[in-house]
């Protein structure tokens, strides 16, 4: 029997990166992050759909966040965000 992959990752996901838009009206944030190992992501460009708008308050471009994803199956939302 093969030994298979690390198990996926059920509860939340931490990455971090630097913040290339935020849409506190449509909830949402760019973020150029690093790699994210745990969801074998490679460093790239995307829009997350933030879980509560107002964790985006403060938030700007430029910004360098620490952020958490829900869980590796509901990888676009983002369930915490903070500056560095």
């Amino acid at each position: 029997m093969a030994e298979s992959a690390a198990p996926a990752q059920t509860g939340p996901i931490a990455g971090v990166g630097t913040v290339t838009a935020v849409d506190a009206a449509a909830g949402t944030v760019s973020l150029d992050h690093e790699a994210i190992a745990a969801i074998s992501w490679p460093a790239m460009s995307m829009q997350f759909r933030v879980e509560d708008p107002a964790a985006l308050q403060g938030i700007a471009v430029g910004d360098r966040v620490s952020f958490e994803l829900k869980s590796a199956t509901e990888s676009s939302v983002v369930t915490e965000i903070a500056k560095q």
